[in-house]
């Protein structure tokens, strides 16, 4: 009886703990694309803002960073770091894994003592629009006389104002 019993309970045992019969394939696909594709095919300018602390570039399509032997460069919301701003792999890294003097600003405001101290530095560079369209100004543009509108018939105004 002993024997039945234990035969029984190791039978079911078997059914009960049996794997099903489906076979489950999985697929793991994974491409690595290496890192981001920042090409920087000038030699950026940098300049010490004081303020700051470190340099930044300007006149260029990227704005980066130059701190403690590495360049920060941020873009679309994310930073990254590198080696060496032309020929190194620009790596992506957290926020907090950046230096406390870069970390502390904010981007905007970065970019704003950027620009306060360059135009301190070069005064003529950045003048204001303004400005220039008014020494550029001609007063003589205005007279009709250069364009030969004065001849012109007004009645024939009139009527294309009508048709329209």
């Amino acid at each position: 009886m002993k024997k039945h019993v234990l035969l029984a309970t190791l039978a079911s045992g078997l059914l009960f703990f049996n794997p099903s019969g489906q076979a489950l394939a999985d697929v793991d696909l994974h491409v690595n694309v290496g890192g981001p594709g920042f090409v920087v095919g000038y030699n950026p300018d940098f300049f010490y803002v004081p303020d700051l602390g470190y340099s930044i570039s300007y006149g260029g399509p990227y704005d980066i960073i130059m701190y403690g032997g590495y360049y920060y460069l941020y873009r679309n919301g994310y930073w990254y770091r590198s080696r060496h701003y032309r020929h190194g792999r620009w790596v992506l890294i957290d926020r907090y894994r950046l230096p406390y003097k870069i970390r502390r600003y904010r981007w905007h405001d970065i970019r704003r003592f950027r620009d306060v101290h360059y135009r301190r530095v070069h005064p003529n560079r950045f003048r204001d629009r303004r400005e220039r369209d008014w020494r550029d100004r001609r007063d003589d543009r205005r007279w009709d006389r250069d364009r030969r509108d004065d001849r012109r018939d007004r009645r024939y105004d009139r009527d294309e104002i009508r048709l329209r």
